[in-house]
């Protein structure tokens, strides 16, 4: 019996020893600075979020950001993807964010939420380029009814985000803390900055994803800027975009039939318009008009 029991804690010791290399090989693995996203230090000073430079004279937080280089460089062919879809959507969203006075690198956070996928839908049932929740769509002044959910218009979702970025920045006083509550949320943030008595979010001892989730934003930017250095290959496009506003001011009983009317092919409609869920589009006094986003 005493023989027996030895044998067993031998054994899970042995397990032990056994994972304690294994995970030491794992994380030396993953901070393996020889790799070809590894993070110039020299050039810390030029790397910002929306004109906010990041504290990269700190050791910990230049390895923060070149994890997640590593970790997105890493998925060439998701990223090639993710590359032609701000070749499609950026030009859409840039000039929203300048009329509404938000720096472009915001556009980034549509990125890391949703990869510019319009049809994502998260757990939590948070859709759209921004993943945005049904009841702050609402909130923000998005119409979500069983015709149409303008969470997946990506020039209404942009603009009602807009109107949060803007809040945001006003009470916290600084772009990366707006965008950190964009993630985690403004009392959540709140509660943070008092705990710790400071208003810097590098100075805050946050959860993983929040901690990681301003890092994550510039990653992307500094991929997608750069794409070239990073080994990925532009998607091949044969044609430019250019989209086209369709406006309807009439009630459409049946947007099938409609697009047959109107010479219009309906899966190119739908595709573009994902924010139509139903298959009829009402006009009344709460909403006076659409626009159906079209490619030229």
């Amino acid at each position: 019996m005493i023989k027996k029991g030895i044998k067993i804690f031998v054994s899970f010791i042995l397990l032990v020893l056994l994972y304690l290399v294994f995970n030491y090989i794992e994380v030396d693995k993953y901070n393996d600075t020889s790799s070809n996203y590894s993070f110039d230090s020299t050039l810390y000073e030029k790397y910002a979020f929306a004109g906010e430079h990041f504290p990269f004279n700190v050791k910990s937080k230049r390895r923060k950001f070149e994890r997640e280089l590593k970790k997105i460089a890493r998925h060439s062919t998701e990223m090639a993807i993710m590359l032609r879809n701000a070749e499609l959507w950026f030009p859409i969203i840039e000039p929203i964010l300048k009329r509404k006075g938000i720096p472009d690198d915001f556009k980034y956070i549509a990125v890391v939420e949703s990869g510019l996928q319009s049809e994502q839908i998260s757990q939590r049932s948070a859709v759209g380029f921004w993943q945005i929740m049904k009841g702050t769509g609402i909130e923000f002044g998005l119409h979500v009814n069983n015709e149409i959910d303008e969470r997946y218009n990506p020039v209404k979702s942009t603009y009602a985000v807009c109107r949060f970025f803007n809040y945001t920045r006003k009470y916290f006083g600084n772009w990366t803390n707006a965008a950190a509550s964009y993630n985690m949320g403004m009392p959540a943030l709140i509660r943070a900055c008092k705990r710790h008595k400071t208003n810097s979010y590098h100075d805050l001892k946050l959860n993983n994803e929040s901690s990681r989730y301003i890092y994550k934003i510039l990653a992307y930017k500094e991929i997608l800027e750069h794409p070239d250095k990073y080994k990925l290959k532009k998607w091949p496009r044969k044609f430019k975009l250019n989209i086209r506003l369709f406006p309807i001011t009439r009630t459409v009983k049946n947007v099938k039939i409609w697009c047959k009317q109107n010479g219009l092919n309906y899966k190119v409609v739908k595709k573009y318009n994902p924010w139509i869920i139903g298959n009829s589009l009402t006009i009344n006094d709460e909403i006076k008009r659409y626009d159906l986003m079209l490619p030229k």
